[in-house]
């Protein structure tokens, strides 16, 4: 079954972090004020920053273990990361830009997968155009295509809906979760909208100055 298991302790200037959680093939949600160590949380599961102590296994895959030494690089820990800032290249068409997600894989099924994931994002037509030409919303889905291209073990979203207005952020939330069902992925969200963590979330972990103070259903955390 598929699963995150995540353990990270840091001690940076001013701030400590220590968290530990685990889900299964759910989407959870992230929560709490700027600065408690959620987006930080995202980097060191991906791998972009390294812990001082922790540990993190993607299912029966040991991503990061500082006991034994273990510390895959990002390109090897097999997970799709969406940016707040969404980090397309602005120089490339949406096409490119979706194939450089599919390094690794072999060209005919990076191929195929782009075609597939071009129409399941309903992105046919823009293949040719660049970031500045298409609307915010088709921005995100070719951030979506690009991190779901090598059929990640997990997906991390940090704050990805944030320059969106209200409906499209809804239909995005909507659309994150359609895909996350049909993929059946431990899917990660960082939010500070209780209303879509509300709508979103099977499972809310609530940070504050570097820790978990509560954990649970939406209704349970978000509703007290």
């Amino acid at each position: 079954m598929s699963s995150l298991a995540v353990s990270l302790r840091a001690r940076l200037p001013g701030f400590d972090l220590d968290v530990a959680w685990e889900i299964g093939a759910e989407l959870a949600v992230l929560f709490g004020p700027s600065g408690a160590g959620k987006s930080l949380s995202l980097r060191m599961i991906a791998g972009l920053l390294q812990p001082d102590a922790g540990r993190v296994a993607a299912g029966d895959h040991l991503l990061l273990d500082t006991t034994l030494a273990v510390c895959l690089p990002p390109q090897l820990r097999s997970i799709g990361y969406v940016f707040q800032d969404l980090a397309l290249f602005p120089h490339m068409t949406v096409l490119e830009n979706i194939l450089y997600g599919g390094h690794g894989l072999e060209k005919e099924e990076r191929a195929e997968r782009t075609e597939s994931l071009i129409r399941r994002f309903g992105l046919g037509g823009l293949q040719k155009r660049r970031p500045g030409e298409i609307s915010g919303g088709q921005k995100q889905r070719v951030a979506f295509a690009r991190a779901l291209l090598r059929r990640p073990s997990v997906l991390l979203l940090d704050e990805p809906f944030s320059a969106l207005d209200t409906p499209l952020r809804r239909d995005m939330g909507e659309l994150l979760r359609e895909v996350q069902r049909e993929h059946k992925l431990p899917t990660v969200l960082v939010t500070h909208d209780e209303a879509e963590a509300t709508l979103l979330a099977d499972s809310v972990f609530l940070y504050e100055h570097g820790r978990i103070i509560r954990q649970g259903t939406p209704q349970e955390i978000l509703d007290f």
